[in-house]
């Protein structure tokens, strides 16, 4: 599948749109899942079957990165520098997953709005 780049009137301002991607007749949302203390990415397996038409980054902070953190800060950077290229229809986070969601979008201004309503 290849993305589709998209121009939209939105605000006073025309946004160039990358992160979803459209195939056939039907987008395909791009979204990145957070999870929180002493988890896993096997946290989102119940809602999983609810995400079959998501494009999906799990994200997993490898063992060092969280043992030698002092602050989330510095998970949030490690996310940052290793998925911050990518473009989100979405971000979300449970527990420690959300404030670094939010610490995410604050501090490296990652956009994640996408107006679908009038889109087609």
């Amino acid at each position: 599948m290849m993305g589709k780049s998209l121009m939209k009137y939105n605000g006073g301002a025309w946004k160039d749109f990358v992160q979803s991607k459209f195939v056939g007749r039907k987008w395909i949302m791009r979204l990145m899942l957070l999870y929180g203390v002493n988890c896993t990415k096997d946290i989102w397996e119940y809602i999983n079957p609810y995400l079959r038409n998501f494009e999906i980054d799990y994200v997993e902070y490898p063992h060092e990165v969280t043992l030698n953190a002092k602050k989330v800060d510095d998970i949030t950077e490690w996310v940052y520098k290793n998925y911050g290229h990518h473009c989100y229809d979405a971000i979300v986070g449970h527990s420690l997953g959300g404030i670094i969601a939010l610490q995410f979008i604050a501090k490296y201004k990652m956009k994640v709005d996408f107006d679908y309503t009038n889109l087609l």
